[in-house]
Order: C-alpha cells, then structure tokens, then sequence
C-alpha cells in the first residue's frame, strides 16, 4: 500500500462514510439499461456482485436480503468499516455476502468473476493509480454479458464546486482534522461570502452550486469537500480508460438521459451530425451545454458494442418478461393518468395503469396481464406495449425481471420482514444509527425519525396489534427514553401522548406496508 493509498485509509478510519442504499448502482437497475440498450444482463437472482467501496455494507446488504440465491462480495480499504459491515451482515444472518478489507489495486483476476460491479462515490476520491485498478477489474473480473457501474463528479461541472472546496479548505485549520466544527466553519464562510461579494462570477458560482449544500449531512460533506484527493473528470476521459481496459460505454443508470437528452431537437441535431455515430463525443458534448457535474455511468464488454441498440424499440415479447410497479392516478382536469411525479401517461392504457395501482407495492407481469385481456383486439394490444414502452423508456415506475408478491392488505398484528426486524433491534441495542440506514425490499433507503422511530420497528414481530404498539411506545415515552414534540413543545399530558403514539404508530406500519417491508 503506498502512501496516498494510506491516507485514503486514514481519512475513512477516522470518519466512516454513513452506509446507504444506491437503488441506481443494483443490478436491477442495470439489468434494465442493458434491456433499453438491447443487452441481455446475466439473471440478477443468481448473479454475482462485486461492490468496491462498499462502505459498511449498506449498498450491498439490501441486495443479499432480496436475492438469495445471488453471491454478494464487498471491498473497502476501511478495516473499520468492514468490520462493521461482518458485524451487522452476521446479525441479519446473511449468508450470501462476505466482505473484505482490502486495498483494490491488489485485486486481479484471480478475485474471481462477476456479473455486476458496482463503484458508486469512490472514483473521483482516490489517486489515479486507484482509478487505473478500478477500470483494471472491471476489464479483467467482469464477465461475458456482464455489466459495470462507476460513479464519479464530472468537468465542466465541477470547476465551479472546486472553488467551493478551494475555499473551505483555506479555511480550515491545517493542524486539526476535519470534523463538525470545520463542515460548519466552512458552511458559514461560505455563506458570508454569499452576502458580500460583488455581482461578479464567484458569486454566481456560489449562489449556483450553494443551493441545498446546507442539508446534506456532515458525513457527506466531509469527503466530499475536505477528502485529500477529490479528482473529478471529464467524461470523455473516464470512456477512454475505460476503453483500454476492455470496457465499452453503454448508457447512464438513469437511461431517459440517453433516451431524451435535456438539450433542444435543434442542438441534438447539430450534434448528432457533427458526433457522426460518437456516442462518447456526444455525450460529452451535452456534459459542456449543461454543465455537468456528476454521472452514474453503466459499462460493458468492448466485445458487446456491436449488439448495443439506440433505437429503442422492442418486441412484443420482449416487453413481456418485464415485472411493473408504481401509483398512478387519473387527473380530471387534463383528461390524463399521471404518475407519481406527474408525468402524463398515454391514452389508452387505463386497464394497465389501474392494474399496476390496484396491485402495488406488489409488480405486474406484463405478459400475464396481456393474457388476461379479455376480448383483447390487436389494436388495444398495439396501445398497451406502446404504453409499456413509454413506462420503460421514461422510467416512471419500478421495473424489474423479477417478480414482487408482498401482502395485499396489513395484517391486524403487523410483522417485519426478518431482515429488518434484526437491523431495528440490533440499532436499540448498540444505540447507533448511523452506521447503515434502513432499507426497502427494492433497496432504497427507508428513512425514519431517529428519536424514536428504530424503537417502533423493533416492536414489529407480529406479536402486537397496533393498539399494543402504541402502549409500548406510550411507556418509553413515559419512561423518558424520547418526547413527543408538538408546536417546539414537548407533549407531557398522558392522553395526547397516547394519541401521538397511536398516530405514529399507524404512519409507520401504513408506510412499511407501502414499501413491501410487511410479511405474515
């Protein structure tokens, strides 16, 4: 290990990287760009990940829980971190994952092989001989039809955050650690520069790149902004090494970028003639008219760039394998169902939209809906795999190979699945939070209130009704383990403490069973 290697280290030892889930780094998710992108990903339930950088397992973790029979490895050069990562991995009682301490660039081949890699927040926060080793194994470890994600910050973008660091960095004492103090010293100067430069081109580059820097977390803050080697790129230069190592650029985790680049028809036309079939020069180009600052960037084998297809369109029975889940709801006023986040959907879809809603959180099989179908004319058959090529290539719902069954209703006494149920005991236990956070089946983050709500779930093993949660949370709350707070006060009278129990206790179990968290 040399000496930039070891104050990566050392930087990670001293402040562990709280854990969370990345929904956009799974192999679900990249199982399905390679489907837009005409690619046939090994089967996510029996694959194999690798995950470098994986923190204290949170990424991971989500995945060995719903995927069984897959095999799960996690590196970190943080013996601290992995550490915890055994410690919590050994209480949910996964056996499919392991996790190892360990420098990257000491990995060959010989590590095995994987059908998905997944890099997300390591990259740009590692000097280049890290980076070279990571599109190293990437090339040498992943396999045939296999797929890899790196995440990493971006040129043009990022010259404008670096005068953000440029400027916490000067100020901060060169004789003490970052800590709280400095992230908060940083923040305020920051903010006093705000208000005192001139209307000049810092304080664009402040006003611009400021927005919501206050509400992320320290954690984040300090390796974002204080890490000793932060390196962003220009995309066009990540490709490349990637290029030499075997690997071939296949899209974004998040694919309606590709599909539908946020620039005008006219600027894409002009760059698609100039680019003549350039999918990187492209690509990079868009980068310098958006100034962008980060990507999350899905690779392949060099050997399956012949079979990439950018005409993103599908056979029927191709659109059938696919499992849908989402909410939508029809909105009067433009005669139209909208998504969750009020995309307009196509007219003509409303059996499957109200299908996809009535069964959520479980999924739909679009070919077992097709079947359905009564009386089903080739036309209404035409619409709906139009419509379920609009979902796909939006991305306005879950999508996934995999089919999710979960409860239809909430039991009267509310279970947890057992992974869950372990993780919320395990945190009363040590009294930690910030080690991992609590996930979704689907592997997103399930984000709680930490005064009291890791105590809720740690009650839900489907020996109490709702009633008796809330008289359990009712006596922690008497026994001062928390307060419930109303109006910035705290609620003391024993009637108004029961209904806040009462009231919490069904927002919670509402919200677990929305998420798929609930079993019998």
């Amino acid at each position: 290990m040399n000496n930039s290697v070891e104050m990566v280290e050392k930087t990670y030892e001293e402040e562990p990287y709280i854990s969370y889930q990345y929904p956009q780094s799974s192999p679900n998710r990249q199982w399905v760009a390679g489907f837009v992108f005409g690619l046939n990903a090994p089967d996510i339930q029996t694959a194999r990940v690798l995950e470098l950088g994986c923190s204290m397992g949170g990424n991971l973790m989500p995945l060995a829980s719903r995927y069984k029979k897959a095999k799960f490895i996690g590196v970190d050069l943080s013996k601290k971190q992995i550490s915890v990562a055994k410690e919590i991995a050994k209480e949910l009682s996964l056996k499919n994952i392991e996790f190892y301490a360990k420098d990257v660039t000491t990995i060959t081949k010989d590590f095995g092989e994987f059908d998905y890699i997944i890099v997300h927040g390591v990259y740009s926060w590692v000097p280049q001989e890290v980076k070279e080793a990571i599109m190293r194994i990437c090339g040498e470890c992943l396999s045939q039809n296999g797929l890899a994600y790196i995440s990493y910050n971006t040129y043009p973008g990022w010259k404008g955050k670096e005068i953000l660091r440029d400027i916490m960095l000067f100020n901060m004492d060169k004789d003490t650690p970052a800590s709280q103090k400095t992230v908060n010293d940083g923040i305020d100067m920051l903010n006093y520069m705000r208000q005192n430069v001139g209307n000049n081109f810092i304080r664009k580059i402040l006003d611009d790149s400021f927005s919501g820097f206050e509400s992320h977390g320290t954690s984040y803050i300090l390796h974002e902004y204080f890490e000793i080697f932060n390196q962003p790129n220009y995309f066009h230069e990540v490709a490349s090494l990637a290029k030499a190592n075997g690997l071939e650029y296949l899209s974004e985790s998040e694919y309606t970028q590709n599909i539908f680049p946020p620039i005008s028809n006219e600027v894409k036309e002009r760059l698609l003639k100039k680019c003549a079939g350039d999918r990187v020069k492209f690509e990079q180009y868009i980068d310098f008219v958006i100034n962008k600052t980060f990507r999350q960037t899905i690779f392949c084998k060099k050997e399956n760039a012949e079979n990439i297809k950018v005409d993103f369109t599908y056979k029927f029975e191709e659109l059938n394998k696919l499992n849908l889940a989402g909410k939508f709801s029809y909105n009067a006023n433009i005669q139209r169902y909208v998504s969750q986040t009020q995309v307009h959907m196509p007219v003509g879809i409303s059996k499957l939209l109200n299908k996809i809603t009535d069964a959520y959180p479980s999924s739909v099989n679009v070919g077992e809906f097709v079947n359905e179908l009564k009386d089903k004319s080739q036309e209404e058959l035409q619409r709906i795999y139009q419509g379920v090529a609009f979902l796909l290539s939006n991305n306005v719902c879950y999508i996934s190979p995999v089919a999710d069954k979960f409860l239809s209703e909430i039991p009267k006494k509310p279970k947890l699945n057992s992974e869950t149920l372990a993780l919320a005991k395990y945190k009363v236990r040590v009294e930690n939070l910030d080690n991992i956070s609590f996930f979704t089946p689907r592997g997103e983050t399930f984000g709680i209130d930490k005064n009291l709500d890791h105590r809720i779930l740690a009650l839900l093993d489907g020996s109490k009704d709702v009633d008796g949660i809330s008289k359990e949370i009712f006596k922690m709350s008497k026994d001062g383990i928390f307060s419930f707070v109303v109006e910035e006060m705290p609620v003391v009278e024993d009637e108004e403490i029961l209904k806040q129990a009462k009231e919490r206790a069904n927002f919670i179990v509402s919200r677990l069973f929305f998420e798929g968290m609930l079993v019998k």
